[in-house]
């Protein structure tokens, strides 16, 4: 029954709060929708957004319930891999040097996303529920506001 609810949890984007330069990380809040009957409870969510394949930045947010045909927001922060930042910046620094037009986030397959919701069937038996995105797909869904898209609106 939880991995019904799960599999129908439907997320948005609320709100991103100003970015600590110094840590390269924001706090963020995302807004999820039960649609189902039931209520739901997850462990974790996570997001994981890859450049190339390498993990670029990831969201990390602690579980909660959400009652049906409820809209609840979650609290989260957003953290960018420091490696990966310098190493897509050098290489944009590098092709606007050359004379190149950057190709960094042209291409749709650079850019991926993983969405795993983790959980407990029963009370004690694990389970996820992970979903892989092109970026595009994902700032589609993070930008629902249209309520076929989000049935809690």
């Amino acid at each position: 029954m939880n991995y019904y609810t799960l599999n129908n949890l439907q997320f948005r984007g609320n709100t991103a709060e100003s970015i600590d330069f110094a840590t390269l990380s924001m706090d963020m809040k995302i807004d999820a929708c039960n649609p189902t009957p039931i209520p739901t409870r997850f462990d974790k969510f996570t997001i994981a957004v890859n450049y190339r394949g390498e993990e670029f930045a990831t969201m990390m947010i602690n579980g909660k319930t959400i009652p049906p045909y409820q809209t609840t927001i979650l609290d989260g922060r957003m953290s960018v891999n420091g490696e990966a930042f310098a190493g897509l910046f050098m290489k944009t620094l590098a092709d606007g040097l050359a004379g190149r037009q950057g190709q960094s986030f042209e291409q749709e397959e650079d850019m991926t996303v993983v969405t795993t919701i983790d959980s407990r069937a029963l009370g004690f038996i694990p389970i996820s529920d992970r979903k892989s995105l092109a970026m595009s797909e994902f700032q589609q869904q993070m930008q629902q506001d249209d309520e076929d898209q989000f049935s809690c609106a």
